[in-house]
């Protein structure tokens, strides 16, 4: 992978954390608890089987 595309693949990455933080934050700011928002804990909640 060369250089523009491993940059181009970090920003797509960085981006997505960016607005599932600024959804969390709006959520928190209406009165909503917050949310595990990483992939891990999906994971280990779709191992658990309450997806």
């Amino acid at each position: 992978m060369n250089f523009i595309s491993c940059g181009i693949l970090n920003h797509v990455v960085n981006h997505g954390t960016y607005h599932r933080g600024n959804v969390t934050a709006m959520l928190r700011q209406q009165g909503y608890a917050g949310v595990a928002t990483d992939y891990l804990f999906f994971l280990m909640d779709r191992q658990e089987g309450r997806r």
